[in-house]
């Protein structure tokens, strides 16, 4: 794992609960250089700020990657993918067949792709989907597969305007 990898997970996609039972998986093994998950709302200090403020902070800031449910594909304002490109910061999409079966089903999904969500944050590309494959049974939540996948960008020209 690289040393000292910086997360940055929004509103779309934790909780602090979700948040703190992450950080405790992967904090096992403290010699292992745990990653540094941070809430949005513990970064920028409160909710509310537009995706154009606070991508361009957490990029400034050396975040590695942002998990994120927004897919920018709302009809009003700039877009979270859109923005991200432009600043060069990473993010990975959590699609929302994950986000919405709940707390345990989500950690199970991000623990899962765990080693995926690190190599991602080691290459060149920006934009990666975290999708369910399958799941058995209806309650099983140890069961989940997911993929992680590459998606690509057309590069953004100018930066958004503030």
């Amino acid at each position: 794992m690289p040393k000292h990898l910086r997360l940055l997970l929004d509103e779309c996609v934790s909780s602090p609960r979700v948040l703190e039972t992450i950080r405790a998986i992967l904090a096992i093994d403290p010699e292992d250089h745990p990653p540094q998950l941070v809430f949005l709302e513990d970064f920028m200090g409160r909710v509310g700020y537009k995706d154009r403020e606070w991508i361009p902070a957490a990029r400034s800031e050396g975040f590695d990657i942002v998990l994120t449910g927004d897919k920018g594909r709302g009809k009003r304002g700039d877009k979270l993918p859109e923005i991200c490109a432009v600043h060069g910061l990473r993010h990975l999409i959590i699609r929302e067949r994950i986000i919405h079966r709940g707390f345990r089903f989500l950690l199970h999904a991000i623990i899962g792709a765990w080693p995926h969500i690190v190599e991602a944050c080691a290459e060149d590309g920006l934009r990666y989907q975290l999708q369910l494959l399958t799941v058995r049974g209806k309650h099983e939540v140890g069961t989940v597969r997911v993929a992680l996948s590459r998606v690509r960008l057309n590069p953004p020209t100018t930066p958004p305007a503030s």
